[in-house]
């Protein structure tokens, strides 16, 4: 119960002691507002949901692994953040160059993408695009050409 405290306080602001003061005292706090902002106002590192995830025993955590995933779950701006700088990553450590980077970090709710060949008027376009990107902001392209 001091999870669900401490975490009220820090990501809602409310005080648990409201759930039993007259009237919800200033948040108005409910047994129904109370589930509601565990189940979905508190991120996955709260505290809360920390507890709740270490209350599972291991066999029960490997029957859910065998289940078929259902959704694909919440991720946070700083996840989407990370799973970028990951793909990023993967582009220095494999020594490429942006123009044909590895596949993406899956991203919940996106399926995967295949890359299709783009034709030889699709390059043109893309270079031009480029060259006229660099001259504007006066950069080098990196490829033994200068801009402009």
């Amino acid at each position: 119960m001091a999870e669900v405290e401490a975490d009220l306080q820090r990501y809602c602001g409310i005080d648990l002691r409201d759930l039993w003061r007259p009237g919800g005292g200033a948040a108005r706090l409910t047994y129904r507002r109370l589930k509601v902002l565990i189940d979905y106002a508190l991120p996955g590192e709260s505290a809360t949901k920390t507890a709740q995830r270490d209350e599972i025993p291991d066999e029960q955590l490997a029957k859910i692994a065998r289940l078929p995933q259902e959704g694909h779950g919440r991720w946070s701006h700083s996840d989407l953040l990370l799973a970028r700088v990951i793909d990023l990553l993967g582009v220095v450590a494999s020594g490429m160059r942006l123009k044909d980077p590895p596949a993406p970090w899956p991203r919940p709710g996106l399926p995967a993408r295949r890359r299709r060949a783009l034709s030889p008027e699709g390059h043109a376009y893309l270079a031009r695009i480029r060259r006229e990107h660099a001259e504007l902001h006066g950069y080098s392209l990196g490829d033994g050409t200068e801009a402009g």
